[in-house]
């Protein structure tokens, strides 16, 4: 399970796979609350991340349906924001 400190600092500070300017940083205010500054004089990026509780929805009896000749069956329906 990701919990809100580490999904902040996965989705703020990444994997690297895309380069910033050398002169960017970015700094954890709180937790959830993360500054990133890219070194455009016009503005910074304040980046504010929340949790939200996944919520699963009774589908009751499954729903079948053909797809390009496949039979499909709903058997879980789940919202997450």
């Amino acid at each position: 399970m990701v919990d809100l400190p580490t999904a902040t600092q996965l989705l703020a500070f990444g994997n690297g796979r895309i380069p910033r300017p050398a002169s960017a940083h970015r700094t954890l205010l709180a937790e959830g609350v993360v500054l990133a500054d890219y070194d455009d004089p016009g503005h910074v990026f304040l980046v504010t991340v929340t949790q939200v509780p996944r919520v699963h929805l009774p589908t009751g009896s499954p729903v079948v349906a053909q797809v390009d000749g496949v039979a499909v069956r709903l058997v879980d329906v789940e919202l997450a924001h």
